[in-house]
C-alpha cells in the first residue's frame, strides 16, 4: 500500500479475460504472453501472466485470467481490483444457444464494476479450430449489440489470430497521456484519503479539520479494507447516499447505502434527514442503511431510534467513524481480520446495534 514516503511505481496496464469454464482462457493466456500452446484446466481464482512488450520494462503489461466458478459479488470484485485497461470477452464458438445470454451476463459485470467506462473490450471466439456455428457477420453484429471495441477468432492451439489479437491488445493497452494523468491524481487523492484514516483513528480531533468530501473518501477507504466492494457516489447528485457497499452473505449479494453528515458547525441532522434516508433504502430494497454524523443527531431522531431500527437503518456517530478508521489501521497493518459476518461489523458501535 501506498504510503506518503514511498514514491509512486508506473503502473503496469491490467488486462482481464473473461468468459465461460472451458472456453480456453488460460491457453490463450499463455498465447498472449508468447509461450508456446500447452493443454491447460479450468482456471480457479485469478491467474496473471506477463505480456512481453519492446516497451519499458517497468510497464509490461499483466493479463489476468478470471475463474468463472465465483459468485456475482467475487466477481464484480475481482474486477473492480484489477482496474483492467483491456477486457477480453472469450466466447465458444461451439456454444451458439448459450452466447447472446451469456454475453449480456459478462457484459453486466463488466458496467457494473466501472470497467465498462475504463476499458477497450474485445469480443473473442476462441478455439476456432474446433469449428463453429456462426461466422464473421454474426459475431460483428453481437459486437455491436453489446458495444465492443473488436471482434477476433482465434485458436490457440494452431495460433491463428493470435498475432492481430496481440497486436490490438498491446495498442489498446499503452496509456495515454490524459490516462496517465487521471491515475496519478487518483493515486495521490487514494493515499490523501488513507493518511486521514490513519489520523482519525488516532486522534478523533482531526476530523474538525477534515472537509465533508474528504470524511465520504474515509469511509469508502475503510469499508474497502474491511472487505466491502464499495463505490463513492458523486459528490453532487449522489441520490441520497455517499458510499455503497456491497458484499456476499452465504453466496447472496447484500448492499447497503451510507449516508455522511459532516458539518463542521455544530448542525446535527434532525427526523427529516434520517426519514428520506429510511425512505430512499426501502424504495431501493436495500439491506440496511448507516447513517453516520460526526456531530450527532437532534433530540428528535434520538427518539425515534427504536422505529429507525426496524427499518434496517442505524445510526452512528463520531465513535462510530472513528472505529472504522481503526479497523483500517489494523486491518493495513495484519494485526487483524473480520471474525464477524461483514453486515454485523458495519452496524457494531450504532446507536442501535442488532442483527444485520
Amino acid at each position: 500500500m501506498t504510503t506518503d514516503d514511498t514514491p509512486t511505481e508506473p503502473v503496469s496496464p491490467k488486462i482481464v479475460l473473461l468468459g465461460q469454464s472451458g472456453v480456453g482462457k488460460s491457453a490463450l493466456a499463455i498465447r498472449l504472453s508468447g509461450d508456446e500452446f500447452r493443454e491447460t484446466a479450468s482456471t480457479h481464482g485469478a491467474q496473471s501472466h506477463i505480456l512481453q512488450t519492446p516497451d519499458d520494462d517497468n510497464k509490461q503489461p499483466v493479463i489476468f485470467e478470471l475463474g468463472s466458478e465465483k459468485s456475482r459479488n467475487e466477481i464484480l470484485s475481482s474486477l473492480k481490483e484489477i482496474a483492467a485497461n483491456v477486457a477480453l470477452l472469450l466466447v465458444d464458438p461451439t456454444r451458439d444457444k448459450e452466447l447472446h445470454e451469456n454475453i449480456q451476463a459478462w457484459k453486466s459485470y463488466l458496467i457494473d464494476s466501472g470497467t465498462d467506462t475504463r476499458s477497450t473490450q474485445m469480443l473473442v471466439a476462441a478455439r476456432m479450430d474446433r469449428g463453429g456455428v456462426f461466422g464473421n457477420t454474426s459475431l460483428e453484429e453481437l459486437a455491436r449489440e453489446f458495444s465492443f471495441d473488436g471482434v477476433f477468432q482465434t485458436s490457440a492451439k494452431t495460433a491463428n489470430g493470435i498475432q492481430e489479437l496481440r497486436s490490438a491488445v498491446v495498442e489498446a493497452a499503452r496509456p495515454r497521456d490524459d490516462e496517465v494523468a487521471r491515475d496519478s491524481v487518483a493515486r495521490v487523492v487514494q493515499t490523501m484519503a488513507e493518511t486521514l484514516c490513519r489520523l482519525v483513528a488516532k486522534d478523533a480531533d482531526a476530523l474538525d479539520q477534515i472537509e465533508w468530501r474528504e470524511l465520504e473518501r474515509i469511509i469508502a477507504v475503510a469499508l474497502d479494507a474491511i472487505g466491502f466492494t464499495v463505490e463513492l457516489t458523486p459528490g453532487s447528485k449522489d441520490g441520497g447516499k455517499d458510499v455503497v457497499a456491497n458484499c456476499a452473505v452465504r453466496n447472496n449479494e447484500h448492499t447497503y447505502y451510507i449516508e455522511i453528515k459532516h458539518w463542521r458547525k455544530g448542525d446535527r441532522p434532525g427526523p427529516n434527514h434520517v426519514s428520506d434516508f429510511v425512505e430512499l433504502n426501502v424504495r431501493d430494497e436495500t439491506d440496511g442503511g448507516l447513517f453516520l454524523s460526526s456531530s450527532g443527531f437532534t433530540n428528535g431522531v434520538y427518539g425515534q431510534v427504536g422505529e429507525i431500527s426496524r427499518q434496517r437503518v442505524r445510526l452512528g456517530e463520531r465513535e462510530k467513524i472513528v472505529s472504522l478508521c481503526q479497523h483500517f489501521v489494523r486491518r493495513e497493518e495484519g494485526m487483524w481480520y473480520p471474525t464477524q459476518p461483514l453486515p454485523e461489523l458495519l452496524f457494531a458501535d450504532t446507536l442501535n446495534i442488532g442483527q444485520a
